[in-house]
């Protein structure tokens, strides 16, 4: 029945993304409870900068945000 439901629909529809499944959505990684992050002044400049333009792809920004926040554990 899901392919007769799919046949029914038109193309603009198949193409629109589905906002309920999100594969992209953010995960927050587990922590053990004694570590922290420490946001360094002088390193804050190392964080990528995103402006919500249309070239921008906001989940390669939250991957380099995170490598970068990742290499900032104290």
């Amino acid at each position: 029945a899901r392919t007769d439901e799919n046949n029914d629909r038109t193309l603009k529809e198949l193409a629109t993304p589905n906002v309920v499944y999100q594969p992209w959505s953010i995960q927050y990684p587990q922590q053990e409870p004694a570590q922290t992050y420490e946001l360094k002044f002088g390193l804050i400049h190392l964080l990528p900068k995103f402006h919500g333009l249309a070239g921008e792809d906001p989940h390669k920004h939250l991957k380099e945000f995170h490598v970068v926040c990742s290499t900032m554990r104290s």
